[in-house]
């Protein structure tokens, strides 16, 4: 066999496949080894040391893999023994060191254990994992590559990068990553194995690859600047690399690079890009092939920068977000945005009822007519389907004559109405996306936020084709949908869309202007990486500012107030919550009187505030007080009553006054079952408080009967605090 290549040497045209066998390159997985398997042949299995063999697994270009037996814990394990044997090279012998050392630094489920070396006659021998299992690409073969198969390829190549990620993490680079190294065992856990041509990474990560050094690898699946033998490069990007074609392989069936030609061909095209994935497989879209295509670009710098920036794409597209390798425009994050439709668990939010929703739509519809005829026309037609909606669908479904069923919910009342939208404004984009605007706010207002978006998601969508993507009733439809999402704890993607309103909103009316002020406080409410130091500071400042501008009663200061006010309580700073709820109290009181909703609400945060800082006795009266008006002033139970109730039972739960918070309990969960549904947040959180509180009390039998009723939402958790203007 000759020595380590001269990486400065030019290829001959007439070079050919053969000729890089002899160079130590390869095509496919293993093909460039066949011609050295021949060198030893195969031993009588009998057994290496203390190991039993059982049966020789295969042969590389390093070493002889045996399943054998472990006698003393009787465990299959894999032997690993130089090819060779004692006339195995000073390199050979250096690689199996250098896995063990790489191994040492491992401990991950996608990683092959090793379990160490010993040496036997003088000879080392590898002791590893046994996997029953087959290459991923093999996997990948049996599994499909058809859309519903996509999904279950897809995690499988996050878990790979996961393990090589973790490699990375402690500076150990692969470096021959393929999908022989890769095996997926019967409990569907890829393990990657084979660090024999592994390197500890420099401090800058770069490749310090020397004239003596040479290619290692395999060319298939290696990256073009390792192919060309340059120094410098970033060996974690060649990783990506790699890994971009095994799932390339994966999910296509084909090898990024043909490799069945001449080498000086192949050397000429090593910088090209390979055929888009697409074009392979009509199952993959634009976007995965944006992934694939930036993994594999040929310039280093335009590849994915880590391993983990490519898994992070991956789980966003599983997830329908925007990804990073795609065109990051505003028109490319909003269609993704209309075209995701994902339910979550309903929190409750503000109070309101469908005609006052629905009249509210109409009547700014009305207001913002005056500015051109066809508008004006528009804007009327608008209303005027908006209210023949409202007397054909809403209005009809709650007439006795219509109905068998007399004590329909206002949630049965909204879904059939919601029912009837469905291709029935065909050809008419402003009515219906109106109407789903009306019918979103509805459910939000009910607290069932997951029911609200997919109409807010259709409303955006509509109106980003018939406006575009930067007018006020675009971004008036993006702040609903980013409200929405909000609310259903799906704060990523919320935040994506509030970031892109921000912007819009600054362009259109500058940073200081109410719009962009409300809309960067849906940024940083929906943040979850910010410092809680800096998400304080920074809702500080937009509340001191909303306060001078808008007025410390406006609803955007009271949204600000008790989203600060209740970090600040959620996180044990109840001195600083406590001027924040005061001020709200005393501002809504002072301009709407006592026994307005608005006002009421602020009764129930500072009662929620003294039970946070052991003041529940002043808590229960101030809830008893809340209960009072609303019976004096509401004709029939209301649901924020009900969520009042369940405040008041919870507190005085707390302070084992058990009759009188069983009583609580249960006329809340009934006002709110009625009104907004059994299975809605609050409704199941008094199901779990009023649960609790029999088993304090000893009573099994009836925590178990309401326990039932949780059921399949029992590991649900109780809902969050929502914002000014609902109750918690």
């Amino acid at each position: 066999m000759p020595g380590n290549p001269d990486p400065n040497r030019q290829a001959s045209p007439e070079e050919s496949a053969a000729d890089l066998v002899v160079e130590g390159f390869a095509f496919d997985s293993d093909q460039w080894i066949d011609q050295i398997r021949g060198a030893e042949s195969p031993v009588t299995l009998g057994s290496i040391g203390e190991y039993e063999l059982l049966a020789e697994i295969g042969r590389g270009a390093q070493g002889i893999v045996y399943k054998a037996i472990q006698p003393r814990t009787k465990r299959h394990i894999a032997i690993k023994r130089l090819l060779g044997g004692s006339l195995a090279g000073f390199e050979m012998r250096a690689r199996l060191a250098r896995e063990v050392e790489a191994a040492a630094t491992l401990n991950h489920p996608s990683i092959l254990t090793v379990y160490g070396m010993e040496f036997v006659d003088g000879l080392p021998v590898l002791a590893m994992e046994w996997v029953d299992g087959q290459p991923v690409d093999a996997w990948s073969d049996e599994v499909g590559r058809d859309r519903r198969a996509l999904p279950q390829l897809l995690a499988m190549f996050r878990a790979i990068c996961a393990g090589v990620e973790h490699a990375h993490e402690r500076g150990v680079i692969h470096r021959d990553l393929k999908p022989t190294n890769i095996i997926v065992g019967t409990d569907n856990v890829p393990r990657i194995l084979d660090f024999g041509l592994a390197k500890f990474a420099e401090a800058d990560g770069l490749s310090t690859l020397t004239a003596t050094e040479g290619f290692v690898g395999t060319p298939a699946y290696a990256a073009p600047e390792k192919l060309a033998g340059q120094r410098g490069f970033s060996e974690t990007r060649s990783d990506v690399y790699s890994l971009g074609a095994v799932l390339y392989r994966m999910l296509t069936g084909r090898l990024p690079r043909e490799t069945e030609m001449p080498l000086a061909e192949f050397l000429e095209k090593r910088w090209q890009d390979p055929p888009r994935p697409g074009s392979m497989n009509p199952e993959l879209d634009t976007e995965l092939d944006a992934i694939l295509m930036t993994a594999l670009a040929t310039e280093p710098a335009r590849r994915y920068p880590s391993v983990e920036a490519m898994s992070e794409d991956i789980r966003r597209y599983l997830k329908g977000l925007p990804i990073a390798a795609a065109s990051n425009t505003l028109a490319y994050r909003l269609a993704k945005t209309v075209r995701r439709h994902r339910t979550a668990v309903a929190v409750s939010i503000m109070i309101s009822s469908v005609l006052i929703a629905a009249t509210a739509v109409s009547t700014t519809l009305a207001v913002q007519a005056s500015r051109a005829r066809e508008r004006a026309r528009d804007r009327t037609r608008v209303a005027e389907s908006i209210n023949s909606f409202l007397t054909d669908d809403l209005l009809a479904a709650i007439d006795p004559a219509n109905t068998d069923n007399p004590d329909l919910t206002m949630r049965e009342v909204l879904d059939r109405a919601a029912a009837s939208v469905e291709g029935r404004f065909a050809g008419e984009p402003l009515v219906e996306s109106s109407i789903r605007r009306a019918i979103g706010r509805s459910y939000l207002s009910l607290g069932l936020p997951a029911e609200s978006i997919p109409h807010f998601q259709r409303a955006l969508g509509l109106r980003v084709e018939h406006f575009g993507p930067t007018r006020d009733e675009t971004r008036e439809a993006m702040r609903e949908l980013a409200e929405a999402l909000y609310w259903n704890d799906e704060g990523e993607e919320s935040l994506l869309i509030a970031r892109d309103l921000l912007e819009l909103e600054t362009a259109s009316a500058g940073a200081g202007s109410s719009q962009a002020m409300k809309a960067r406080f849906m940024v940083v409410r929906s943040d979850s990486e910010i410092d809680f130091g800096e998400k304080c500071a920074a809702l500080s400042e937009i509340l001191e500012w909303s306060v001078e501008h808008l007025g410390p009663a406006d609803p955007m200061t009271l949204d600000v107030s008790h989203i600060l006010a209740n970090d600040y309580l959620y996180n044990g700073f109840a001195e600083e919550a406590e001027p924040i709820v005061m001020r709200m109290y005393e501002a809504v009181r002072a301009r709407y009187g006592e026994a307005h909703p608005q006002t009421l609400d602020a009764m129930l945060g500072l009662a929620i505030l003294y039970g946070r800082t052991d003041r529940v006795e002043e808590a229960v009266e101030i809830l008893q007080d809340i209960v009072r008006i609303y019976r004096e002033t509401r004709p029939s139970p209301f649901s924020s009553m009900g969520i009042a109730l369940g405040h008041l039972g919870a507190h005085l739960r707390a302070l084992e006054r058990y009759e009188e918070a069983e009583s609580a309990f249960l006329e809340g969960y009934e006002i709110l079952a009625t009104s907004r549904g059994a299975e809605v947040g609050w409704t199941q959180g008094i199901v779990r408080m009023l649960a609790g509180m029999y088993e304090d009390m000893g009573e099994s039998e009836k925590a178990l009967a309401w326990r039932e009723k949780l059921l399949p939402q029992f590991e649900k958790p109780i809902p969050r605090v929502p914002r000014s203007g609902e109750s918690e």
